[in-house]
């Protein structure tokens, strides 16, 4: 989802500025031809607390900044300003897969118009670079920058590698397959195969946080190294939903309330990191197509 928060964190990648200047770069282009001040009457500058809170969506942009971003001062000088501050600090090396994530979040952004989707596509390119970058972050300020927490569905996920990039095609092939053949009555699931250290599981998190929209009911993240790990993960799942399970329950009991569970409902994502051997977990399971991995260290996804 486009927050400020999301652009933000782009950025700083790509471009290596530190956390406060990137920030101030950015909300600068509202505050300062607008020549807002803080409550002591000092020229507007959000200090380190303050951009720790925007970057993580905890916090909106100031209402006063997010007001601005509609003035024709603003407007009229943001190209020339993203040209002189920010496009030359891009890193060349990064700069494409920078675009390319750029274009992915808009496109699946529910909530933005398809005339703003259609608009923001258009100029998203190297030789629109300037441009692109002064109607999305004035866009991105204009927003909600908290929006983005309240709309994921249960998780567990781990925190999200804001260094993450590339691997666009990928995520995408991976969404693909999910939905190649779409039918409610039976889960699909998918392996991610390779040698230990590869990014198996990064990939696996970041196709949760980037698709998270098309699950409602839940992603779970589940540590499959080992039968116990296992246990462990879905009996944190069963107290999170409130699932009825005995007294003094035993791992049967736990698979069957599992299993209950994932056939009761609907659009929900598991993740199972470094899965060994389907074995393991296919007593959680009422029916899956799994294959059988061949190699050591899967990661394993599973949709319905």
């Amino acid at each position: 989802m486009l927050t400020f928060a999301k652009l933000a964190n782009e950025l700083i990648y790509v471009t290596k500025l530190t956390n406060e200047d990137l920030v101030n770069i950015l909300l600068a282009c509202v505050y300062e031809p607008l020549d807002l001040k803080d409550k002591n009457g000092n020229p507007y500058y959000a200090g380190k607390g303050e951009c720790s809170y925007l970057l993580k969506g905890k916090r909106d942009v100031k209402l006063e900044i997010q007001r601005g971003t509609s003035k024709k001062e603003v407007i009229d000088h943001a190209e020339a300003y993203f040209e002189r501050f920010i496009v030359s600090k891009i890193l060349p090396s990064l700069l494409n897969d920078f675009l390319e994530n750029m274009r992915m979040i808009i496109t699946y952004d529910s909530s933005i118009s398809e005339s703003n989707k259609k608009e923001l596509l258009s100029i998203a390119n190297r030789e629109s670079l300037a441009n692109f970058l002064a109607n999305v972050c004035l866009y991105a300020i204009s927003r909600p920058n908290t929006f983005q927490d309240e709309t994921m569905c249960t998780n567990n996920l781990p925190e999200q590698n804001k260094y993450f990039s590339g691997r666009i095609d990928v995520l995408k092939s991976i969404d693909s397959l999910f939905n190649k053949e779409k039918n409610d009555t039976v889960s699909i699931c998918q392996t991610i195969s390779g040698l230990g250290g590869i990014g198996k599981t990064q990939l696996s998190i970041q196709y949760a946080y980037n698709y998270h929209y098309k699950y409602k009911t839940c992603i779970w993240f589940v540590d499959a190294e080992s039968s116990s790990s296992i246990y462990n993960s879905f009996s944190v799942f069963v107290q999170q939903f409130n699932l009825f399970l005995p007294k003094n329950y035993n791992i049967r009991d736990l698979q069957r309330a599992i299993k209950a569970w994932l056939s009761e409902n609907r659009s929900w994502l598991l993740i199972l990191d470094n899965l060994e051997t389907v074995d393991t977990i296919l007593s959680y399971f009422a029916y899956c197509e799994a294959k059988r991995p061949d190699l050591r260290s899967e990661t394993v996804a599973f949709r319905f």
